[in-house]
């Protein structure tokens, strides 16, 4: 199998072993109504009011959180949600500013910019997510909701200060919470006839999620060992390197005129030598998980 094969197989074996065709079930996370689900949610969970202050250009809109009891500002942040020409491809979330008290004693608060790359609404469609996209629009607004309630008197303890291995524990945790039944369907609501998932349709999916849990974790732990192998023991040839970790890992040639490492911009981009905790995350956000919400009902 060639490497261009893997994700049209595990969307066909989906599609035939658990009735999972993506396309059908987008229809069910049109992206206005699960914004709006997905604030509800964290508004009742954290204690928080979130509010639409400025609608700026190339769809990017504005909020404001408060602190739902004191009505204390605590933070704002960006949604930039839709791709157009020149944007970065990656979905991420940037800091604007800090949250720091500053010489005089006053407040800086925090702020941020969530960026996606969907597919703007039409006059007859809206913009529809497929579950990977849901998945990650609720990782990266857990950042932003990270950065806005951490409250931290320097900037230099600020939430990317956060131990790299715990960095992503919670945004992670996010991700096993919309894998429970009772929460996909609140989320879910056809985008023409409001229609939330049926059960068999949530079981399904559910049951699709773990089937590439091996081909998954084993990409993590090629890219996790390049990047050890890389920043360890240094390379004249990064491609050869990849290929050849790729073989070992994942059993397939990479050919010699695709160079991923030019576009693996965790080798240099803040993650140098610890991209091996997003796998290491995961232990910490299963065991909070499990521990504190899934055994709390």
């Amino acid at each position: 199998m060639q490497m261009w094969d893997y994700l049209y197989a595990i969307n066909y074996a989906k599609k035939e072993n658990y009735s999972v065709d993506s396309q059908i079930m987008r229809e069910y996370f049109p992206l206005e109504i699960v914004q709006d689900k997905m604030f509800r949610i964290f508004e009742d969970l954290l204690g928080l009011r979130i509010e639409e202050i400025e609608r700026l250009p190339d769809d990017i809109t504005r909020y404001r959180v408060h602190d739902a009891t004191t009505e204390e500002v605590m933070g704002s942040f960006n949604l930039d949600l839709f791709s157009r020409e020149g944007k970065s491809p990656h979905e991420r979330v940037d800091t604007l500013k800090f949250s720091c008290k500053t010489f005089y004693g006053d407040w800086k608060l925090p702020d941020a910019v969530l960026l996606m790359n969907l597919a703007n609404s039409t006059s007859t469609m809206p913009t529809l997510l497929t579950f990977g996209q849901l998945k990650t629009l609720f990782h990266e607004f857990n950042h932003v909701l990270h950065h806005i309630c951490s409250k931290t008197e320097l900037s230099v303890f600020s939430v990317l200060q956060v131990a790299i291995d715990f960095i992503e524990a919670p945004s992670q945790m996010l991700e096993h919470w919309l894998l429970e039944p009772d929460m996909l369907k609140k989320i879910s609501s056809h985008y023409q006839n409001k229609n939330q998932l049926t059960d068999d349709l949530v079981q399904s999916i559910v049951e699709s999620e773990n089937f590439d849990l091996g081909y998954n974790t084993m990409r993590q732990l090629m890219f996790a060992i390049f990047d050890f192998h890389l920043h360890v023991n240094g390379t004249n040839d990064v491609d050869q390197l990849f290929r050849d970790i790729a073989k070992q890992f994942m059993n397939i040639t990479i050919p010699n005129n695709v160079h991923f490492p030019g576009i693996f911009s965790h080798m240099a981009g803040g993650f140098e030598g610890q991209y091996y905790t997003y796998l290491w995350s995961e232990v910490y956000s299963a065991d909070m998980y499990l521990s504190k919400f899934k055994s709390a009902g």
